[in-house]
């Protein structure tokens, strides 16, 4: 042993591994949520634009189109969301 240093407990080593294990787990948690989050917004936003410019560009999609593109988006979070 190095002279100053005092013998540590193996049961407070254990407890800070512990500890360090339960931070690391929650973070990796919270990565995991933040970046289904972000996928889906940027899925959403990117089905948005792409149906905004077929009804601009391509042809009017009336009522009845732009509500069956948001009955397709809204399907498409919930199975992105069960998955």
């Amino acid at each position: 042993m190095a002279v100053g240093t005092a013998p540590t407990d193996p049961s407070s080593q254990e407890s800070y591994i512990e500890q360090q294990l339960l931070r690391t787990q929650r973070q990796v948690k919270i990565n995991d949520l933040l970046s289904g989050l972000l996928t889906l917004a940027i899925g959403s936003l990117s089905w948005l634009l792409l149906v905004a410019l077929v009804d601009h560009w391509m042809f009017d999609l009336g009522f009845a189109g732009r509500l069956g593109a948001l009955l397709v988006l809204v399907v498409a979070i919930g199975l992105f969301i069960v998955r």
